[in-house]
């Protein structure tokens, strides 16, 4: 047997081996050794003295929860079972892994609220471009995209990828990148094993191909629920970066674990899983695409109007099973009797929902969704004909199929139940011949049926009794009436488990040639309940429908955080947003900490997002111009794994935004420059607003301290400052949460200091320093503003002053940089010849 194990062994070494003896999976050597350290169990040996091997073991009925918590942990196991009948078998029983389940593959064991396993993988090369392909195995969906390494590393860190696969035969180069991507992001690295198949046909596969073949080899079948692959790199998707999905809480909060912090909860209404997953894949993919934005829109809008119909297919989806899940069930051959009763439950559901659809008020707006519904009739019929009702708390054998849907079933179902029957009176007539009252006859898969008696009765015990099994406190007997029974009882009861096993084989056969029609049924219900969901959350949270069009308007009136109105119990502070790329492009935020800029800052981005999925969006008005890229620099991390600084971690994202950021994008700049010293952090700030305004022309949000930039908008002229505005008490503040169109006069600092609680002694300390500083920076621009002025008075002459007032009235905001250049030039050469004429040097 250990032969046999460590053979099999050498086929998984990067996996777990759950090696199935009896009722237990058991592990060996260092497997064992592993797995006792990482789940607690006790680790016991075969073999005594130097000899003697590790092992542990779990009930083979309860390791699912064991194999979810070490996949969870980042590792892979695979499943070894017995694949031919002991009875039959020659020798040792036959084993073979029947299927390797690991971080990204394991959709059927990790069912946590945000985890969606996912694999990844690199695939054609095109010139300098890559080729990405994202894989889900639940949903069958496989997205492909082309980029640069960085960009398509970044996509996947946005999806959240468990596991990256690398093909080391088809494309060698990509292995290293990908092993170093893989250790980066802190998950699992895999390679595909080489196939007997070595030809062309493969010789080219796209990465879409290889996550195909992954995900057939670890399942060790033919995958028929996998979708053709569908490109994401084209203009129809909004773009978002890891960080700005990070940054905004859209997906998962910051903080792990903290409850209802991310825009998914906050506008989650939701009936049914297959409509929470579908919401989230909105939010990862929000739209360019105008038309389909307005469709939706027009879907929620048809809701609403019909208040009565909105209830009523709300109420329809409740009733909902995940249609997806057993779908994939299905296609990875561990769909039950209780997966099949599931569907027709649920098909019966889409009859009904297809109904609600057909209303007046429904018809047009749902009219695509709908002819995606296929009722199944005949399927439903089958099943519903053919199953129990038993079968809806489990698998309970002998009971699958409905009496009377098939003979001869119900004839082996008969012997079985009067074989039982017989056992009982018989136990009682054996009482009354033999005089033993406590006499009682069991049954256990060991040792089949037998008569028990105490050691107080053993007197009493007929001669036609054969002793079976000596106890404690008695023995165990069995006649030669009870074997032929017991003999009757088993062979019907096994040709009952084939037979029945036989006819829900031909039922998931059935199901499985319609698998194609299913799936585009579960699509479209999910569809529609991700729709409803967002009809919900603009109804119960007052939301409006936004104008979105081509325009570079971006206009917000009375706008809100969907997030942190949630929370809020004195009620939100509503605020305006006005943004275009001709006039008002870059807007300066400043004002006191913990007054709002940042919530101000993200509403906005999270309004956009919202709008761009067809939701209504919370605010009194909004004309929304699309975004074609939504990029976020907020808050203060570093990378510590990477050997990344917190200032590091925010110039390395700053540099993605300014490289990515077109006309069309949105940005959102959040007190940068501060992870480094002041003057330095200042210039940077400065330079990076004029590059933004010079050269992407993006709409863009800027908080800053530095309150020197406030005087930037004299001379950007599509910069403008808004703050938030405070109410002072002496020397307490009161956040009023307003933005106003006005620059804040200070930071006000210490205040806020003071109101998280700071020791007085600290906060009055720091106003004196304040003071002096303060003093100190007048005395010195005063001095400087002087020495400036007596250099002037008394180095230039007329002439020069001439020059002087000519450059200060040049309309340089009216001048491409080519025409600066060209002046600058003509100046640079007058002043030279002039100073030749009077003999003097104007370096000098």
């Amino acid at each position: 047997m250990m032969e046999q194990y460590l053979t099999i062994k050498q086929t998984c070494e990067d996996a777990l081996l759950f090696f199935r003896l009896g009722d237990f999976y058991e592990l060996f050597l260092e497997d064992a050794i592993c797995v006792s350290e990482l789940l607690d169990l006790t680790l016991t040996g075969r073999g005594t003295g130097e000899q003697r091997m590790p092992m542990c073991g779990v009930p083979y009925h309860a390791a699912d929860t064991y194999i979810s918590r070490l996949v969870t942990l980042g590792y892979k196991v695979a499943i070894c079972e017995q694949v031919e009948d002991p009875k039959e078998a020659k020798g040792l029983v036959r084993r073979e892994i029947i299927r390797l389940i690991t971080p990204g593959t394991a959709h059927d064991y990790l069912r946590q609220e945000n985890y969606r396993p996912l694999i990844a993988t690199f695939g054609v090369v095109h010139e300098e471009d890559w080729t990405g392909a994202i894989a889900d195995a639940l949903t069958g969906n496989i997205w492909t995209r082309t980029g640069d390494f960085e960009s398509l590393c970044n996509w996947f860190d946005r999806m959240q990828v468990a596991e990256v696969i690398g093909d080391p035969h088809r494309y060698p180069n990509f292995v290293q990148p990908l092993r170093e991507y893989a250790q980066r992001a802190g998950i699992v690295y895999s390679q595909l094993p080489r196939y007997e198949e070595e030809g062309p046909a493969v010789a080219d596969e796209t990465g879409a191909q290889i996550l195909l073949r992954y995900l057939e080899y670890t399942s060790k079948r033919t995958l028929c629920h996998m979708k053709a692959p569908e490109s994401m790199s084209d203009h129809r998707f909004m773009e978002l970066s890891a960080s700005t999905v990070r940054h905004l809480e859209v997906i998962r909060p910051v903080t792990e674990g903290r409850k209802g912090a991310t825009l998914l909860e906050a506008i989650d209404y939701t009936s049914n899983a297959m409509g929470r997953r579908r919401l989230r894949e909105m939010l990862e993919h929000p739209l360019q695409d105008i038309q389909l934005i307005v469709e939706r829109q027009e879907r929620i809008v048809a809701l609403l109007a019909d208040a009565v119909a909105h209830a009523d297919v709300r109420a329809f989806l409740k009733q909902m099973h995940d249609l997806i899940r057993i779908i994939s069930r299905l296609s990875f051959g561990q769909a039950t009797p209780r997966d099949l009763w599931q569907l027709a439950e649920s098909l019966r559901v889409v009859q009904l929902l297809r109904e609600q659809l057909q209303r007046e008020s429904l018809r047009a707006s749902f009219a695509t969704i709908s002819k995606r519904m296929y009722e199944c009739a005949g399927l439903i019929e089958q099943i519903e004909t053919l199953l129990s009702e038993e079968v809806k708390t489990g698998n309970q054998e002998g009971q699958i199929i409905r009496p009377g849907a098939d003979p001869e079933i119900d004839h082996l179902r008969d012997i079985v139940t009067q074989g039982r029957s017989y056992i009982m009176a018989l136990e009682q007539s054996e009482r009354i011949r033999t005089g033993i009252k406590s006499l009682k006859i069991g049954y256990n898969r060991v040792f089949g049926y037998y008569i028990e008696i105490t050691s107080a009765n053993l007197h009493l015990v007929p001669q036609d009794y054969e002793r079976k099994q000596t106890l404690a406190n008695g023995e165990r007997y069995v006649t030669k009436e009870l074997r032929e029974r017991e003999l009757a009882i088993a062979e019907a009861g096994e040709k009952l488990r084939q037979q029945e096993a036989v006819r829900i084989a031909e039922l998931i056969d059935r199901a499985q040639k319609m698998l194609h029609l299913l799936q585009q049924t579960a699509d479209a219900v999910a569809d529609l309940d991700a729709i409803v969901g967002l009809a919900t959350a603009a109804k119960e949270n007052h939301y409006v429908r936004p104008i979105v069009d081509d325009s570079s308007e971006l206009r917000i009136i009375g706008g809100r955080h969907p997030v942190v109105e949630r929370h809020t119990r004195d009620g939100f502070i509503e605020n305006d947003t006005q943004l275009s790329c001709d006039q008002h492009q870059i807007a300066l935020i400043t004002g006191p900490n913990m007054g709002g800029k940042s919530t101000y800052m993200r509403q906005v981005a999270l309004i956009v997002l919202m709008a761009q999925i067809g939701s209504f969006v919370p605010a009194n008005a909004a004309h929304i111009g699309i975004v074609d890229k939504l990029f976020t620099r907020i808050g203060a991390s570093d990378d510590v794994s990477a050997g990344l600084s917190t200032f590091m971690v925010e110039m390395t994202e700053t540099a993605e935004i300014l490289r990515g950021a077109t006309d069309r994008s949105l940005l959102v700049f959040d007190e940068i420059g501060r992870g480094t010293a002041t003057y330095d952090g200042m210039s940077i700030a400065e330079a990076i607003v004029e590059y933004v305004h010079d050269h992407t022309r993006a709409r863009s949000l800027f908080s800053t301290h530095y309150h020197e930039l406030t005087e930037l908008p004299a001379r950007l002229p599509r910069v403008f400052n808004l703050s938030v505005a405070v109410k002072e008490h002496g020397d307490q503040i009161v956040f009023l949460h307003r933005v106003v169109n006005r620059p804040a006069d200070r930071s006000y600092g210490i205040q806020v200091a003071q109101k998280a609680g700071l020791p007085t002694q600290v906060t009055v300390r720091a106003k004196q320093i304040l003071g002096v500083l303060e003093l100190s920076h007048k005395e010195a621009n005063a001095s400087l503003e002087q020495v400036a002025i007596s250099f002037v008075d008394q180095t230039v002459d007329m002439s020069w002053r001439e020059w002087i007032e000519e450059v200060a009235d040049l309309p340089l905001e009216e001048w491409s940089p080519r025409q600066a250049l060209h002046y600058l030039f003509e100046l640079q050469e007058r002043i030279l010849k002039k100073g030749n004429e009077h003999g003097k040097n104007p370096r000098t």
